[in-house]
């Protein structure tokens, strides 16, 4: 029989385990070119924000795939291994095998590309009108650029050479005595390590403190930093309590004579699958991780994007008045409100002070000056009590501020710019805290407030053209506000044909409709996105423990079948399953539940959402709520063909 005839009677005989690989690798493949291919579409505008939503997508989808298709295709070498013994046992040499894998592999990456693009063509229409259709175009036109599928091609090369690559390197110098054992090698059992299980524990918890300790110091700038180091904690903790508890779990049953000897199979089974599966429960808990934290965010976030845009945008319309832009008369704004589908049922001016600061290094501050309010200005604005000592000042961050803008706030001495040289303040607290207005209203992410001697002395010393007026309105139902908004901004625009144009460009309007809108259409993408990638690990997941039974089903078959020999009974073999499958499919979920919501409650936290974070956080509860039925449901679906299999 010549080689190439092995070859097809190979693929013709495994052809199931191949058809798992396969599928793996053209689904990987399909994903990302949809979203290579909406990444390249030519009717978006790609701002900063939608750049970094769709690299992050991207690049997560990239590690994804690299880990779905080395896995199904480490699980399909792994349950040849018997197979490529008796090759060697009938003269075949590992370069031989290796060049038969090679073989095998390039027709399944070009069957897998192939059927891949074909279907990421087919379905990346509908994907591209879904994606757009939140964005909120109209009229947008289907198209293909050249680069998705450069970039696609570019991408899974890298991922099949790495993953051939490793495949050969794994049989290079394999002898049949190694290949027969490594299709049935057992870890040793470990001592369990009470200090490590321990740590591991601490370190879990830990996750959870540094992100506490990065929000209360949010001054000192390290969001991204907190979040690795969480994160880092998180899964090295894990990987500690899983090393440790299959050992851990046995001495604690060891201990009580009527407990081991009712569950002595279960227990041996525990622990010698903790040994051999160390590694897969860890990628389930970092899968479940990220599961929870992509699915949980957005999803909270977006449920609850009413009343986060009640809460970064409080007054339902707003403008500011300074020097010569955006002045109405009584009579204009009349006529704006008249016509309103919505009754006002509150108006307000607040006067404030645009002040120089020298050597001030805010990147946000496009005037090079920030607003003063007094004391009893702001308490009024914001029902407040805030206390502010003659010769201090108070710096006030608007919420959410510091995680879209690099600003940090100014502490120590403040030397102000006025018309008799300058007037000095101290610094000495900077709040968190609501502002007088809306987030981007001022072209500046943070205020200060003064006491009202020291503005009433400021004041004197200045251009009557520093002087403002922050113009705030609320309505009965803001919802509606929309027409209102409009006319407002036409009015405007007819006063300020007079003034400076960068001024203006400055100084517009702000309002919570057009927030809501904003962060709607904005956050809409997001969740396609995130959710997306959500579901891809829950595939992942999934795809981890089909693989995972797949390959331990010989060995567990001849097992039970050498047990059923000595008296087992089925009943008993399948309460010992069941046992070890729950640990399996529902240990990584506990464990992720932890670094998980520590990292939600982080994100919603510096996005401004403190006020609603009870509800935000019973929004990310119900995802993992529904995470652990669909597991639940998984479980007893997989367990019943496993037992079935072994049974059988």
């Amino acid at each position: 029989m010549t080689f190439e005839a092995i070859v097809v009677k190979n693929f013709k005989h495994h052809l199931k385990k191949y058809l798992s690989y396969f599928m793996c690798s053209s689904f990987s493949i399909m994903i990302f070119f949809m979203y290579s291919a909406l990444f390249f579409n030519g009717n978006l505008n790609q701002d900063e924000g939608f750049k970094l939503v769709f690299s992050t997508g991207l690049f997560s989808i990239s590690l994804f795939a690299l880990f779905f298709v080395s896995y199904a295709h480490s699980a399909f070498i792994k349950s040849r291994y018997k197979e490529f013994g008796v090759y060697m046992a009938l003269g075949m040499s590992d370069r031989h095998i290796r060049k038969l894998i090679l073989f095998e592999n390039v027709l399944v990456i070009l069957f897998s590309v192939l059927l891949g693009l074909c279907t990421g063509l087919l379905f990346s229409r509908l994907f591209q009108m879904v994606a757009l259709e939140l964005l909120g175009i109209e009229n947008f036109s289907y198209s293909l650029n050249y680069k998705s599928f450069a970039l696609t091609l570019g991408i899974f090369s890298a991922i099949f050479l790495f993953v051939i690559l490793r495949s050969s390197l794994s049989l290079r110098k394999l002898d049949i005595a190694g290949l027969f054992q490594k299709a049935r090698r057992v870890e040793n059992h470990k001592r369990f390590s009470l200090v490590l299980g321990l740590i591991g524990l601490l370190a879990v918890f830990s996750s959870f403190f540094v992100l506490l300790f990065a929000y209360n110091n949010r001054d000192l700038k390290i969001f991204d930093a907190a979040a690795l180091l969480s994160l880092a904690f998180a899964f090295g903790g894990i990987y500690l309590v899983i090393s440790n508890l299959g050992n851990g779990l046995l001495q604690f049953i060891k201990v009580r004579p009527d407990l081991y000897y009712r569950n002595l199979l279960t227990a041996s089974e525990i622990n010698q699958k903790f040994q051999q599966n160390k590694k897969v429960l860890l990628v389930l808990s970092i899968l479940s991780t990220m599961i929870i934290l992509f699915l949980g965010m957005t999803f909270s976030m977006y449920s609850h994007s009413k009343k986060m845009s009640e809460l970064l945008q409080p007054n339902h319309l707003e403008y500011i008045e300074l020097g010569t832009v955006n002045r109405l008369s009584p009579e204009s704004l009349n006529t704006v409100f008249q016509g309103s589908k919505t009754p006002l049922s509150g108006q307000r001016g607040t006067e404030f002070l645009s002040l120089n600061i020298k050597d001030d290094t805010d990147p946000s501050d496009l005037l090079k000056s920030k607003p003063f309010v007094s004391e009893s200005a702001y308490n009024g604005a914001t029902h407040g009590n805030l206390k502010v000592e003659n010769g201090e000042a108070v710096g006030i961050i608007i919420p959410g501020s510091q995680v879209m803008t690099n600003y940090a706030p100014q502490f120590g001495r403040l030397e102000l710019e006025v018309m008799t040289g300058s007037y000095e303040l101290n610094c000495s607290m900077v709040l968190h805290a609501v502002w007088i207005s809306g987030l981007g209203l001022y072209p500046s992410k943070a205020g200060i407030v003064i006491s009202d001697s020291d503005y009433a002395a400021i004041r004197k010393n200045i251009s009557p053209e520093q002087i403002g007026q922050y113009r705030s309105y609320t309505f009965q139902d803001w919802e509606k506000t929309k027409d209102t908004v409009a006319r407002l901004k036409e009015f405007l625009e007819n006063s300020n044909k007079g003034a400076e144009e960068s001024n203006v460009k400055l100084f517009g309007t702000a309002s919570t409709f057009e927030f809501y809108e904003a962060f709607r259409q904005n956050y809409s993408l997001a969740v396609f996105i995130l959710g997306m990638i959500g579901i891809l690990f829950f595939i992942a997941s999934i795809t981890v423990l089909y693989f995972k039974q797949f390959t331990d089903l010989p060995g567990a078959r001849e097992k039970f079948f050498k047990l059923y020999k000595v008296g087992i009974t089925d009943k008993e073999i399948v309460q010992a399953v069941s046992k070890e499958m729950r640990l399996i499919f529902f240990l990584p979920l506990i464990l992720a539940v932890i670094p998980g919501l520590s990292t939600i409650w982080f994100s919603n936290s510096m996005l401004g959402g403190e006020d609603i974070m009870d509800r935000l956080m019973l929004s990310a509860g119900s995802v993992i709520g529904l995470y652990f039925l669909l597991q639940a449901v998984l479980y007893s679906l997989i367990k019943r063909a496993y037992c079935l299999q072994i049974l059988s």
